[in-house]
């Protein structure tokens, strides 16, 4: 399992605990005991964080990350390269420190190329599975607790054809503390998975894009027909040009804002401990949904202590 997901387990735990405390009603004795459950999950997360558990990057330290290994290691080319586009239809990035460059090209062949100078073992790892092309940040291995190894921090440039980007199935990142920068791409599905790292992607579009973060943030401009959002101490910034047929949402103290075209319609319902929702648009009520003009999009907003804004396009 990767760091990403221990990390962001137990913040979505955390967050699950204080929900059932927000609306249990059972007494003092079961509030106390969840709210000691809550701290101890909560102490967990600050020891990983600190490094005492795997799955933490300091100054390139890796402290048993576990991202770092992933099977049938053998059948991976080693270093920079490139792979002809026409057989491709998935990208699949795999990187843990440093950055990610998503660059739109006219060429036939997907280029990619990283920090020379690295020893063998510090080079990427490549191959195509299924029409898939999957990038490993560097040679399949272990490390445990502060017995761990040294990943440099690298820079990752990955020229896409746009004949390739307007036919994508699927874009899969996955980084830890790397920051990832793309323009213009296009996908039926998005997954995006970080720690630590942010997430800047202008003029995109896909019919479904799934974050989960624990720190890193997501800027998105463009347009999704569906989104799914999770965060622990994460901002998601969303200018759409068109209204998202569904939001999903689910954030322990991270903030979300979109901005929507200025005729959009949708529902929104936010529940949350003490966070709120600000709406610019004119809207009535009906229980806990506010509405805004008739049908729409559906947006669905769980929070601990953040908050939702939704805006109108300038």
């Amino acid at each position: 399992m990767s760091a990403l997901f221990h990390s962001y387990l137990c913040g979505r735990i955390a967050a699950e605990w204080l929900i059932i405390m927000k609306t249990n009603k059972s007494g003092a004795i079961v509030r106390i005991v969840l709210w000691s459950l809550t701290a101890v999950i909560l102490l967990g997360l600050l020891l990983w964080c600190l490094g005492l558990f795997p799955g933490l990057q300091i100054e390139g330290i890796s402290f048993g990350n576990w991202a770092l290994h992933y099977d049938e290691s053998s059948q991976y080319q080693i270093g920079s390269g490139s792979v002809p586009a026409e057989n491709l239809n998935a990208l699949e990035i795999n990187w843990v420190d440093g950055t990610v460059d998503l660059v739109l090209t006219d060429g036939n062949s997907v280029v990619f190329q990283e920090n020379e100078g690295l020893d063998e073992d510090e080079q990427l790892r490549y191959r195509v599975v299924g029409g898939r092309l999957i990038i490993q940040y560097c040679k399949s291995q272990w490390g445990i607790g502060l017995f761990g190894f040294r990943t440099p921090k690298k820079n990752l440039t990955l020229e896409i054809p746009r004949s390739l980007a307007g036919q994508l199935t699927d874009l899969e990142i996955d980084v830890t503390s790397a920051s990832v920068t793309g323009q213009d791409l296009t996908a039926r599905n998005c997954r995006l998975n970080s720690v630590s790292g942010s997430i800047l992607l202008e003029r995109c579009s896909f019919d479904f894009l799934e974050m989960d973060t624990v720190s890193g943030g997501l800027t998105l401009s463009g347009q999704a027909n569906r989104l799914e959002l999770d965060g622990v101490s994460a901002d998601m910034t969303l200018s759409l040009s068109q209204v998202p047929g569904e939001i999903s949402s689910d954030t322990v103290s991270g903030h979300v804002q979109i901005t929507l075209p200025a005729d959009a319609s949708f529902s929104a319902e936010l529940d949350s401990v003490s966070g709120k929702l600000d709406c610019q648009f004119s809207t009535s009520k009906q229980g806990d949904v506010y509405y805004c003009g008739q049908g729409g999009g559906a947006f669905s907003f769980d929070s601990v202590s953040g908050n939702v804004r939704i805006q109108k396009a300038a």
